[in-house]
């Protein structure tokens, strides 16, 4: 056997310095597994943030967009009657109540609320329905966002027939 396994104290010496590296090893992975967290917010919309900076992301689907900063509150104005024309999308019931949709936008607006009137066509089984919603919305300029709303009955009444009302943003 080797002479430095004979003398005790250096053994004891070096199995605390080895339980210290692997201690500090595992500690440091755990708080870098540990940096990051997701936060819900408003509306569905989900927040990465990075606990050492401070840092924060919205979350779509696998993509990620960082929030500067110093983003003074802007001030939203009514977009063009145009513009609100202009703008394009599918949407349907997605689960029970719940009426969402994916809107384009071409302009060059931001846009960051949409009025949506959802309505049925009234026959036998189904009586006149008609809502007007508001959603806060992320919407880019030349880029795809989403809306949802919660009807509470117009999937009962069938109402499926929808339209983009107004919308509400600003341009940089």
């Amino acid at each position: 056997m080797h002479k430095f396994f004979e003398n005790k104290v250096a053994l004891i010496c070096a199995t605390v310095v080895v339980i210290s590296i692997l201690t500090s090893v595992v500690l440091v992975f755990r708080a870098s597994n540990q940096r990051y967290y997701l936060a819900p917010g408003k509306n569905g919309i989900a927040y990465k943030i990075d606990r050492k900076t401070g840092k924060t992301w919205f979350v779509r689907g696998t993509s990620l967009r960082e929030i500067e900063e110093s983003q003074p509150e802007r001030q939203l104005s009514a977009l063009p009657e145009s513009t609100v024309a202009s703008l394009t999308g599918t949407a349907g019931y997605s689960v029970r109540s719940l009426f969402s949709g994916r809107v384009y936008n071409s302009s060059d607006w931001h846009i960051r609320e949409l009025r949506i009137r959802i309505w049925n066509e009234p026959n036998e089984e189904n009586e006149e329905w008609s809502r007007t919603f508001i959603d806060e919305v992320f919407i880019s300029p030349e880029s795809t966002g989403s809306f949802q709303v919660d009807t509470v009955d117009g999937n009962r009444v069938e109402a499926n027939n929808w339209t983009i009302v107004s919308a509400k943003g600003y341009r940089e």
